[in-house]
């Protein structure tokens, strides 16, 4: 997946716009992708990184800009279909590593690859019944941390052709990013398919 991005969610991005004060690592509250765009949306999850399992940073993100990689895997939980059509889908990882140049303020030049790996249970549960590749379209390979983070296209698997946003919640760690500096995220995302 090429990417201009956070997580991802699916997250250089996300880095870029969370991280040194952290939320609990915990699941998303219930409803909290409940915006117009996701109740029309094909599939809408949230999730939370693992206890112990932060999105790494490396080297950190602070206030000059490298090069940096930002790698995780985050298990995205009640999802649900909006729209009916993809009722099936009931959890999901994404693993993936983003590269690029970044700091607290710019994030260019970013590539990166994800999948997805579907499953018809809760929690995970049961075997995958699906695996879905991400794109981060040419266009998204320049932003401000401060915006949202740019839309990435679904290439394959179950929503093939979807678009898919992304975002953390709650955390505001890049406002200590200058002085702290970014070398993990934990806490909670949503995410949702259009």
């Amino acid at each position: 997946m090429r990417v201009s991005t956070s997580v991802a969610a699916a997250v250089v991005s996300v880095v870029a716009l969370s991280a040194a004060a952290p939320i609990p690592a915990r699941q998303a509250p219930a409803g909290t992708t409940k915006t117009a765009a996701a109740r029309s949306a094909k599939l809408a999850c949230n999730g939370a990184t693992e206890p112990g399992k932060p999105i790494r940073v490396s080297p950190a993100i602070n206030a000059k800009l490298k090069y940096t990689t930002v790698s995780g895997s985050v298990p995205l939980n009640h999802c649900t279909s909006p729209d009916g059509s993809h009722r099936h889908l009931r959890s999901a990882r994404l693993d993936f590593r983003l590269t690029g140049q970044a700091s607290c303020t710019r994030v260019r030049d970013v590539r990166s690859v994800g999948v997805i790996t579907w499953y018809g249970k809760k929690n995970h549960g049961g075997t995958p019944i699906g695996r879905s590749h991400l794109q981060t379209p040419a266009h998204a390979a320049r932003f401000s941390p401060g915006q949202a983070l740019p839309a990435l296209k679904i290439t394959s698997g179950p929503l093939a052709g979807s678009t898919v946003k992304a975002g953390a919640l709650g955390n505001a760690a890049h406002l200590n990013c200058g002085s702290r500096g970014i070398s993990s995220l934990a806490g909670a995302f949503w995410a949702y398919a259009r």
